[in-house]
């Protein structure tokens, strides 16, 4: 609409009002109108830029059309148009909730290698497709490594982790990433609390998940019904 606005006052529209067309389209997930707002600036001339890109990549991620995200970030490379950390994490976002793990991966490593630099955000991401994938050992791995970076994890990333490894069935490990957790400084909230809850339930340590239930519910978490009734 706002484009048809500038039009019908004979203005032509800028990189910078499709650029704020884009972002709209990206807030309310309409990813279908921010392609066909990418064909009409084509055929109008005006070139997209990095803030354009990202917004469209974001909206793709949010639609879950991670192969669209990646032609977008191809597109984006093919005019010389340097990706920044949004675009980027928007990326291996739309890899994580299109269950591509090692696209993901690849990703990440890309940005380690030639920039941006990734932040605690990028790796949760990865970490996340990797537990999405039930590869609770890649997820360790790109865990590791967000510490090598001096970077600070926070409750997504030690959740995700933990998430994978209950997945894997690994109930030792999700008690040392609970252990990891509160080294750092930080609360388990509610989801952590039904992660560490299941985990021990599936492996049988049903005393355990019980004495870790009622510690957690002593400290204001509550986890939800379903968790709870594993335990019944």
């Amino acid at each position: 609409a706002m484009l048809d606005e500038a039009r019908l006052e004979g203005l032509a529209p800028d990189v910078i009002s499709y650029s704020a067309c884009a972002t709209s389209f990206e807030k309310a997930h309409q990813w279908a109108q921010g392609l066909g707002l990418l064909a009409e600036m084509r055929r109008h001339g005006v070139q997209a830029n990095v803030i354009t890109y990202g917004a469209l990549v974001s909206a793709c991620e949010k639609g879950f059309r991670w192969p669209h995200a990646l032609q977008l970030v191809d597109d984006m490379q093919h005019h010389s148009i340097k990706k920044d950390l949004v675009t980027c994490n928007a990326l291996i976002s739309a890899c994580e909730k299109g269950h591509e793990p090692e696209l993901a991966l690849k990703v990440l490593r890309r940005m380690l290698a030639s920039g941006p630099a990734p932040d605690v955000i990028s790796f949760n991401a990865a970490i996340s497709a990797f537990e999405k994938g039930q590869l609770w050992l890649d997820a360790l791995k790109v865990l590791s490594e967000v510490s090598e970076r001096r970077l600070q994890p926070d409750n997504i990333t030690f959740n995700a982790a933990m998430s994978a490894c209950e997945k894997g069935m690994r109930w030792e490990r999700v008690l040392s990433l609970l252990s990891d957790m509160r080294a750092h400084g930080l609360k388990p909230n509610p989801i952590t609390c039904c992660v560490v809850i299941l985990a021990c339930s599936d492996a049988s340590q049903i005393e355990l998940a019980w004495q870790l239930f009622l510690e957690m519910e002593e400290s204001g978490l509550a986890p939800d019904a379903p968790t709870v009734s594993r335990l019944l």
